[in-house]
């Protein structure tokens, strides 16, 4: 793990036991997505991680840009980690939320590899399944990979369900040698 995840798990745990309490896990996390969806712009970006502009200066242009529309645990956390120089982790700070979210709500997401797109009914299909085996709520990413000849790559977490025609040919190819 990078020195920006780390510190942005530091700053996403603090935040999301602060939500967790007050019962606002869920909506802090979409004010804390479009927050930072908004400051990642490509001007205000490079305003807020530019070492020469003052730290009050940045802090000012945070305070009009989102003063009224976020909360203020969000606002507090941003102007922290802008206070501090973090910048550059905000992405990350929204990535590691989102994971701690997820894990207390029992919400998972499956990032699903095949070699054509999936149908809906397709997604619904595989959530179903793998929501059975995980005991998580199961939330669909398919990514296309036209190398793939066939099957599909299951990725939950840090665990992969490899059922693509490549791996059981290679698992053949083993039990034959």
């Amino acid at each position: 793990m990078n020195r920006e995840q780390n510190v942005a798990r530091r700053y996403a745990r603090a935040l999301f036991d602060l939500a967790r309490e007050q019962g606002t896990a869920d909506r802090i996390g979409e004010e804390l997505r479009s927050a930072v969806q908004a400051l990642a712009e490509p001007g205000l970006a490079g305003f807020f991680r530019h070492p020469s502009i003052d730290a009050d200066e940045k802090l000012a242009v945070l305070d009009r840009a989102l003063a009224g529309k976020v909360s203020d645990p969000v606002l507090h956390a941003l102007k922290l980690m802008i206070r501090r120089g973090r910048a550059g982790a905000l992405e990350a700070l929204v990535e590691q939320y989102g994971r701690l979210a997820d894990e207390h709500a029992g919400r998972a997401t499956a990032v699903v590899v095949t070699p054509l797109p999936l149908s809906d009914e397709q997604a619904k299909a595989i959530a179903a399944h793998y929501g059975k085996l995980t005991g998580k709520e199961i939330r669909v990413v398919n990514e296309v990979d036209e190398r793939l000849l066939g099957g599909m790559q299951v990725i939950i977490g840090d665990r992969m369900y490899d059922s693509s025609l490549s791996a059981r040919l290679e698992r053949m190819k083993r039990q034959f040698a």
